[in-house]
């Protein structure tokens, strides 16, 4: 056993001597005895199913364990089949499942049927912990993949939230009128803490956040500051940051401001579309929606200053 490592993006919840879970796996072992055999993977040393099978066993004493051998090399082929071999029984972690649900990669040619059926059956275990629905919070990509998964409305979502990364405007309606479902758009950074602006249900721009976070809008050449409703560069000031704050912190991001308030009447200051980031070459510069996690595809737009 000394060579079995539990898996640390396992979903299920860990139980504990005493948890009615527990002790009805231990019974079973102890008047079946130990018939359904723990799955373990070579390549990573991982356990890949029988996770609570293997925390009884070990605590009773257990040192060797029949097992069986599996050679799975993708780290996603390794998640995608924990998500299939645990959803018939026993009692899902949200947050984990829901961080192993999303772990799909976008573009997956070889197993993509599995890897979309694993996709299925943990949001179905996902969307049982939540009876009054589902808001998530995700990566366009990570959208993308369950539009995939789901044709139609993923039962119990009710609304989900982009961020961390360009939300194509094509995607966004289709998942809206494919699934009649809201969704928001988060402009954030790791330089400004993460949080940014995000558009509330009117979705005339995002909301800033105004007490922490100064936005300005300048020319990518010049650095001129612009007047709202013109395209530049986004520069953010942070006005209450003690370790390492921003002044004029230029994003790379080409948005604009909004000018007046928001219909749902709220007076903070808005952002508009972002459209991109700024590539320069020479003397001038591009617009581009370069993929996220460092692919080198590049996908230019022209803007007009």
């Amino acid at each position: 056993v000394s060579q079995m490592k539990p898996a640390k993006y396992n979903p299920r919840k860990d139980l504990k001597p005493g948890d009615a879970a527990y002790e009805k796996i231990k019974r079973s072992l102890t008047d079946f005895g130990y018939v359904d055999p723990i799955i373990w993977n070579e390549v990573t040393g991982n356990i890949v199913g029988g996770h609570q099978r293997y925390k009884v066993l070990t605590a009773e004493g257990a040192t060797e364990l029949q097992c069986v051998v599996v050679h799975i090399e993708k780290p996603e082929d390794e998640k995608a089949l924990n998500i299939v071999l645990n959803k018939a029984t026993g009692e899902w972690e949200p947050v984990a499942l829901a961080d192993l649900l999303l772990c799909v990669p976008e573009q997956a040619p070889e197993g993509a049927a599995a890897r979309l059926a694993a996709v299925r059956a943990a949001w179905q275990a996902l969307a049982a912990t939540a009876p009054a629905g589902l808001g998530l919070v995700l990566l366009p990509r990570q959208m993308a993949c369950l539009w995939r998964a789901f044709p139609q409305t993923p039962p119990g979502l009710c609304a989900a939230l982009c961020a961390a990364d360009w939300l194509d405007p094509g995607l966004r309606r289709q998942v809206e009128q494919g699934w009649d479902c809201l969704v928001l758009d988060h402009y954030g950074s790791t330089e400004s803490a993460f949080a940014g602006a995000v558009q509330c249900r009117c979705r005339e721009g995002r909301h800033v956040r105004a007490l922490d976070l100064l936005l300005e809008i300048v020319h990518p050449v010049t650095g001129r500051v612009l007047p709202a409703g013109e395209t530049g560069e986004l520069v953010i000031t942070t006005l209450q940051r003690r370790a390492m704050p921003l002044l004029r912190y230029r994003t790379g991001d080409m948005a604009s401001l909004l000018d007046g308030p928001c219909a749902c009447g709220s007076p903070l200051p808005r952002l508009g579309p972002v459209l991109g980031r700024i590539e320069y070459a020479g003397q001038g510069f591009r617009v581009t929606h370069p993929r996220k996690g460092g692919s080198e595809e590049r996908r230019s737009c022209t803007i007009t200053l």
